[in-house]
């Protein structure tokens, strides 16, 4: 259902890349070697790590601006999840026995967090405040997503992901005017 955010999210994973020519317009794969022999999960990892010490190296920008343009329409499902009307996993709880009940795909959520926050990060550094606020907002609607499944592996998604998001927070945060971030962020960190 197109006004459930959850049917959004489901198909960011299945996103075509943006960057691959026409002929190879498929599904990335966060595990499969992206650039080099390195994947997009291991280029994740090294930007959160170099995050972390500090501002991001010139070189590493432009791996983040590659990853960035390659996961382009997954990004656009994540935000149109978060614009959605309603949202619900659809999960059965009356289903007996309870490990017959079909729990949503949370799997790539930390990637996908990974990502938004290196974007807010970028969107901050140009001066674009309110874009980083916006993909920030994102961020923190996939921790609350995995909430909603209602499951401990769900909860435990959603915690890494805030804590993704918020410990990278300081290489953001002061880049963005404080009136914005009073009027746009605080609300959604309710």
């Amino acid at each position: 259902d197109k006004d459930n955010g959850a049917y959004y999210l489901l198909k960011a994973d299945e996103a075509p890349s943006t960057k691959l020519s026409a002929e190879k317009k498929t599904a990335l794969d966060w595990d499969k070697p992206f650039i080099g022999k390195k994947s997009q999960y291991d280029l994740l990892v090294h930007l959160m790590d170099e995050m972390q010490k500090g501002p991001l190296s010139s070189v590493d920008e432009g791996l983040a601006l590659q990853l960035l343009a390659a996961r382009q329409e997954g990004i656009r499902l994540l935000q149109t999840a978060e614009k959605a009307k309603g949202f619900d996993w659809g999960m059965d709880f009356t289903v007996k026995p309870s490990f017959l009940i079909e729990t949503p795909q949370l799997a790539n959520f930390l990637n996908w967090d990974r990502l938004l926050t290196v974007k807010a990060y970028l969107q901050a550094k140009q001066g674009r405040g309110k874009d980083a606020i916006a993909t920030l907002r994102t961020c923190l609607f996939l921790g609350k997503a995995a909430f909603l499944s209602k499951t401990l592996l769900g909860q435990m998604v959603g915690a890494a992901c805030d804590k993704v998001t918020l410990t990278r927070d300081s290489l953001i945060l002061p880049k963005i005017p404080a009136p914005l971030l009073e009027k746009d962020l605080l609300p959604a960190l309710g």
